[in-house]
């Protein structure tokens, strides 16, 4: 949007084809759930000809970028105060719903969960690897976990950083890595398949996610479905998921501070087992989908009066 010129009007077609699906799938149902804003506003602008109440779960970037620009910010607000529910995937953006004047009444607080099937805990030994999985943009601070791995592969020289993903940063990132003299000891696997992705999180002994800005950060909870201790920045909906013994919190764009995370982990191998098993346990008891899906249900229920 802030590019300007004709760019900002692709979203438009998406908008109609979005529409036109809202349509088609509302017939039948007594209630609609939206997943971020844009979905939402689908919703809300087709709901004369399909007459269904919705609700809308924000989940980030939708909501953290609206207060950027004006007539978004307003309009994001005007839909979610139309919704039945609102519900805000962390307490940072249930703080933001409730700045664009959304009825504290009408806001909760679900997490999103995990599949605790696909992700979980290795048989065997891990390897050496500390893992990143996330876009490769500025957002996801890959940036930060390079200059800070440095650091680390200069006390633990045995260890490897795994980067999977896909994004604008790529090329940057890779030069970051030759430049700072780690290029053999880093991997881009670019854009993996789910499956892949959940191999990883069992084959790496530690899960790093240094985000400027995130909405709850899910990789984390699929790290730690998988057993595997983690460390992240304290931004966003990141505190929310903090436990001391499963994930391990750290400033925000501090390499110096994040190396320092790492390295205390590997230092220590009994500390790694016990958030290896405190993460799973926590991921089982909190974040598995049977119970975020009766949350769920319950709110259907609530903003249907059947409750």
């Amino acid at each position: 949007w802030k590019q300007g010129g004709l760019k900002r009007f692709a979203i438009l077609p998406l908008i109609f084809v979005h529409a036109l699906a809202v349509l088609k799938h509302s017939r039948g149902v007594d209630l609609i759930h939206a997943n971020w804003t844009l979905s939402a506003g689908c919703v809300w602008l087709t709901r004369w000809l399909h007459r269904k109440p919705f609700v809308v779960t924000v989940h980030g970037s939708d909501i953290f970028q609206a207060g950027k620009i004006p007539v978004i910010r307003w309009l994001t607000g005007v839909i979610l105060r139309r919704a039945r529910k609102t519900i805000a995937v962390s307490k940072a953006l249930a703080n933001e719903v409730l700045a664009l004047g959304v009825p504290e009444k009408s806001l909760v607080i679900i997490p999103d969960g995990v599949d605790m099937d696909r992700f979980k805990p290795p048989e065997g030994d891990r390897e050496n690897v500390i893992l990143f999985v996330g876009a490769l943009t500025h957002m996801k601070g890959g940036d930060i976990l390079l200059r800070a791995f440095r650091d680390v592969a200069a006390i633990f020289p045995s260890y490897s950083l795994v980067m999977v993903g896909e994004g604008t940063c790529r090329s940057e990132w890779e030069q970051l890595a030759s430049d700072l003299g780690i290029k053999n000891k880093v991997t881009f696997t670019g854009a993996l398949a789910r499956d892949d992705v959940a191999d990883w999180m069992r084959r790496a002994i530690l899960f790093v996610l240094p985000s400027r800005s995130e909405g709850l950060g899910v990789v984390l909870l699929e790290a730690m479905a998988s057993g595997t201790p983690c460390i992240g920045s304290d931004v966003g909906g990141i505190p929310d998921i903090i436990d001391w013994q499963s994930v391990c919190l750290v400033s925000s764009q501090n390499p110096s501070e994040l190396a320092g995370a790492i390295n205390s982990y590997l230092e220590n191998p009994v500390k790694l087992i016990e958030a290896s098993k405190a993460a799973r346990e926590k991921a089982e008891y909190f974040f598995a989908w049977n119970r975020i899906g009766s949350r769920l249900v319950d709110q259907y229920l609530i903003s249907l009066g059947k409750v």
